[in-house]
């Protein structure tokens, strides 16, 4: 079922807003937890320190997390993913290489055809005009 468009004035988020602010704040204390559990550690570090951090509530951190090691897994997460952002960049440059290469080498492939092609024909092409050339002798003698 679409959803209405808001109605002018009311204090709600649209659906997607909505969605893009929890996505914001979910971003936002993933951030500050890896920055506590970086600098106190995992055992020292608490939601409650964390919620204060950011001027929010524990349970704020609960209605976005379902726990401690829920969002313990979710920093592990955010910093893999430049990691395999650059890995995936890599392999695209690294495919992109390997298809210039390969087509390299066809391109490469066809100029070197057509320049064989080109010889056989020139030396077809002088075979065909001795060919004529002694025609037009033995036609003189006859």
């Amino acid at each position: 079922m679409p959803f209405a468009p808001p109605v002018p004035g009311s204090p709600w988020l649209a659906p997607q807003d909505r969605s893009r602010l929890r996505a914001r704040k979910r971003e936002a204390v993933i951030l500050a937890a890896a920055r506590a559990f970086r600098d106190r550690g995992y055992h020292h570090t608490s939601l409650d320190e964390i919620a204060a951090g950011l001027g929010i509530t524990k349970p704020t951190i609960y209605a976005l997390f379902d726990g401690k090691e829920d969002l313990l897994f979710e920093c592990f997460l955010a910093g893999v993913e430049p990691l395999r952002a650059a890995l995936a960049h890599a392999e695209s440059l690294y495919l992109q290489s390997e298809v210039v290469t390969s087509a390299q080498a066809t391109l490469d492939h066809v100029i070197h055809g057509e320049e064989r092609r080109l010889v056989e024909l020139e030396a077809a092409n002088e075979e065909l005009g001795i060919a004529v050339r002694q025609g037009q002798y033995a036609l003189q003698e006859v």
